[in-house]
């Protein structure tokens, strides 16, 4: 934005990149298994997004991790059973 002589402000004329477009930043082409791990523990941090994140993943994840998916669904059972306890209660 700038200033014209009459005090008005003007928008600069510079054209929006879009997402495919060539002047999309480059980084985002560098992207390695890290950043997406980091992606995954940055968003499923809360339990909803959690859940959601196994549930769609789940199959191709815990074919190979049987015992963490026990454990999960252990976690996950006990606390859907304690939300309905205090619900009843």
């Amino acid at each position: 934005m700038t200033v014209t002589k009459g005090g008005f402000l003007q928008m600069a004329s510079r054209k929006p990149s879009y997402w495919n477009s060539v002047e999309t930043d480059p980084e985002w082409l560098n992207f390695s298994i890290r950043n997406f791990f980091a992606i995954i523990m940055r968003f499923s941090f809360t339990l909803r997004t959690l859940v959601q994140y196994f549930l769609v993943l789940g199959n191709s994840i815990f074919l190979h991790f049987r015992p963490i998916f026990n454990k999960f669904i252990k976690v996950v059972s006990l606390r859907f059973a304690m939300c309905i306890k205090s619900s009843i209660y």
